[in-house]
């Protein structure tokens, strides 16, 4: 008796036809496919849930142990807290131009240009003094040149 014939014949008395042949079916009924499709969600549905799992924990692991590193290996005096200054009055000649300023780490440096020649002012920021003054003066031309 072929497939057909037997659709047919449960059709009539009422029954559901098998649809998979015998070989292509598991013990519960279903298709040997669907259960490898079922085994396989549920491997990468574990390796998922797991390696969300790992990246949530090292993102903590790591911001945990970031901050005790990083208040320990700071020196004592750096982490006394440094009071800034407010206002620090800077004595120029009139009619100076700050040109440029430049910070690097607690340091400014201030280019003013001046009529008769630019300088230019180094400043602490962190105690707000006045370090130094560098003139920058024009170099005389080579004799003979005009």
């Amino acid at each position: 008796m072929s497939d057909r014939d037997q659709a047919e014949r449960a059709a009539q008395e009422g029954g559901h036809a098998q649809t998979a042949s015998p070989e292509y079916v598991n013990p519960l009924g279903q298709p040997k496919n669907m259960a490898r499709l079922k085994t396989a969600i549920a491997i990468m549905s574990i390796l998922l849930v797991g390696g969300t799992v790992v990246v949530i924990g090292t993102i903590i692991y790591r911001a945990m142990t970031y901050q005790s590193k990083s208040a320990s290996q700071i020196p004592a005096q750096k982490t006394a807290k440094v009071q800034g200054f407010s206002k620090l009055d800077v004595e120029v000649e009139r009619g100076t131009l700050v040109s440029q300023i430049e910070i690097d780490g607690d340091r400014m440096a201030v280019h003013v240009t001046k009529a008769a020649a630019d300088e230019i002012l180094i400043i602490n920021i962190r105690s707000g003094e006045l370090i130094g003054r560098v003139n920058l003066k024009e170099k005389p031309l080579p004799a003979g040149t005009n």
